[in-house]
């Protein structure tokens, strides 16, 4: 992920962000299965259709507005955006 972008998500957020590499879809998948109960990480990104229901019925996330979400009504920023 580029650096830039980096920097300006955790300007606009605040949030520190730090990024684990896991892998590919597949290893990414199965850690997600094999610590469901206690997560790895906040945010997940890189799954593909074809993992992404096998995580999706194991219950590998769940739905969680970040902070920024649920302190305000719905804004513009966080309509129509999935959080998990």
């Amino acid at each position: 992920m580029p650096e830039e972008l980096v920097a300006a998500f955790e300007a606009e957020t605040g949030w520190d962000l730090t990024i684990q590499s896991s892998g590919d879809a597949g290893e990414l998948t199965n850690r997600l299965v094999l610590t469901a109960g206690s997560p790895i990480g906040d945010v997940v990104f890189g799954i593909d259709n074809t993992y992404g229901t096998r995580a999706s019925t194991r219950a590998c996330w769940r739905h969680t507005p970040p902070p920024a979400c649920r302190s305000r009504r719905r804004s513009t920023r966080c309509r129509g955006v999935r959080h998990t």
